[in-house]
């Protein structure tokens, strides 16, 4: 659980004006929402839906920005919006 909340306060610190938000905060407002995954053989694509705070997410840099992750063979995970 401490992980978990560490992760997002490092988040939430590339969102501006969350800043100080706890991790229940940061988790309602940009991790619980629905999304399309997509799975095509090189990349994974995270379609995130049309939220109110869309243009903070924007703004981080964090959309758009491809990341690999180890636990799935190295892929790239790229978020996008729909």
């Amino acid at each position: 659980m401490i992980i978990g909340q560490a992760t997002y306060h490092i988040f939430a610190q590339h969102l501006r004006g969350y800043e100080h938000s706890g991790a229940d905060v940061i988790f309602r407002k940009f991790i619980d929402t629905p999304a399309k995954i997509v799975v095509p053989p090189k990349e994974i694509e995270v379609r995130l839906g049309k939220r109110v705070n869309n243009p903070i997410l924007i703004e981080s840099g964090f959309l758009n920005t491809p990341f690999k992750l180890p636990w799935l063979q190295n892929k790239t995970v790229r978020n996008t919006l729909q």
